[in-house]
């Protein structure tokens, strides 16, 4: 049986924005699915629609109906940003964070904080405390989250339940921490989104509540959450709130890696390696080779697998996955994304 070693659910505050990721990308699958092509959304984004502008640079980020291309992805997101639209600045700024560029990532958070932001807020917070492109400053992170948590911004209200929690920024106060994760858990409940549901997810999972935990993934993902598709796989893999299926789990972690999300893709490239599938293994690895920076740490495991799965095909099976691997971007669609060769 196929073993994961990675960890599941636990996520402290520095990091807990990942939750954040299927809003800050606009990786979240839409419920009415987008039928335009590539070359007409770029007719309107050329022409100067801002959300047009968004919707290339997602596209050219995640090969939707277009080959990715990181330098493409940016400068589309970089010309909605200066036109003053927030979401943009807070795109750009997360795929800084990602390429390890905190320099510029700093340069567009603030910005999207001058004009008022609570995400922007809350992330910023995050990079002073990590030290990232900033002095780490955590009096600034805490007055941030202050500022965010006062205008109901979610992952502001867990982060400061935790700091309060762990009493290392301010004195531990455990009332303190309760009210700030009562609040969270109760304003999650009324909202009908995502990234409230993996919030929920999270609170759930702190207090050991394993089977609302999966509950509120499943609500995530059925509203278009990649990560909560993620992580109901690993739910799966490891018989956590349910038993362990690693056909459910497969099936996860297909729709979570249609919808972007890496670590979905690595997940598919190691079990179908680990069974010898080796055509679906090497066509992920190459979906997910596209869809990371020449220094992603993901590189050096990808390069041990790549050398292992191509000595066991012929040269035609490889050509043909790499011309499947470019339909599957070129061809990608919301409303028509088939599970991809076999």
């Amino acid at each position: 049986m196929y073993n994961m070693s990675s960890r599941y659910f636990i996520i402290p505050y520095i990091i807990i924005q990942a939750f954040y990721s299927s809003y800050l990308m606009a990786q979240t699958q839409s419920k009415n699915c987008n039928e335009k092509s590539f070359s007409s959304i770029l007719q309107e984004a050329e022409g100067g629609n801002v959300s047009a502008q968004i919707n290339v640079g997602e596209m050219y980020g995640l090969g939707r109906g277009i080959y990715p291309d990181r330098n493409r992805m940016l400068h589309w997101y970089k010309k909605a940003a200066v036109t003053g639209n927030v979401e943009a600045k807070l795109i750009l700024a997360r795929k800084y964070i990602e390429l390890e560029d905190y320099d510029q990532a700093i340069i567009w958070l603030n910005q999207a904080v001058d004009l008022g932001d609570p995400t922007a807020k809350s992330l910023l917070a995050i990079m002073y405390l990590l030290e990232q492109g900033v002095i780490k400053n955590p009096k600034r992170a805490l007055s941030l989250y202050k500022e965010a948590a006062n205008e109901n911004e979610l992952l502001s209200l867990v982060n400061l339940g935790l700091i309060y929690e762990e009493g290392e920024i301010v004195p531990k106060d455990d009332n303190q921490a309760q009210s700030f994760f009562n609040k969270a858990k109760m304003l999650a409940k009324e909202r009908n989104d995502a990234n409230s549901q993996l919030i929920l997810a999270y609170i759930h999972e702190k207090y050991g509540d394993k089977e609302q935990t999966l509950s509120s993934y499943y609500k995530a993902a059925e509203l278009g959450s990649a990560d909560a598709e993620y992580y109901i796989a690993n739910a799966y893999i490891f018989g956590i709130g349910t038993s362990k299926n690693e056909e459910q789990a497969i099936y996860w972690y297909n729709k979570s890696a249609k919808h972007g999300n890496k670590s979905a893709q690595f997940e598919l490239v190691k079990m179908h390696y680990f069974y010898k599938n080796y055509k679906q293994a090497y066509f992920w690895l190459s979906v997910l080779a596209a869809n990371i920076s020449e220094d992603d740490k993901l590189g050096n495991e990808l390069s041990y697998y790549r050398g292992r799965i191509l000595g066991r095909m012929t040269e035609d099976t490889i050509i043909s996955i790499d011309k499947s691997v470019i339909d599957y971007f070129e061809k990608w669609s919301d409303c028509n994304n088939n599970n991809p060769s076999n």
